[in-house]
């Protein structure tokens, strides 16, 4: 019923899955390429969700690295 109230086919979730697996990680490399470009990569900001103490090992050697605690 949500995909003909948004004027989705019914088909919809199955196309949207089909295009993502049909993505490459060369097309997310050459559209990063043309969008970001290589000198804005000081600028840019990566932001990782989860457990420190599982991801903070792996993410040290990519910079400074800041733990935001929820409150």
């Amino acid at each position: 019923m949500f995909y003909l109230t948004q004027g989705l086919p019914l088909n919809w979730l199955s196309a949207y899955l089909e295009g993502i697996q049909q993505v490459s990680p060369k097309d997310i490399h050459n559209t990063f390429g043309e969008f970001i470009g290589e000198g804005n990569l000081d600028d840019m900001v990566t932001v990782v969700v989860g457990d420190p103490v599982i991801v903070e090992a792996g993410l040290k050697n990519l910079g400074p690295l800041y733990i935001i605690e929820p409150r």
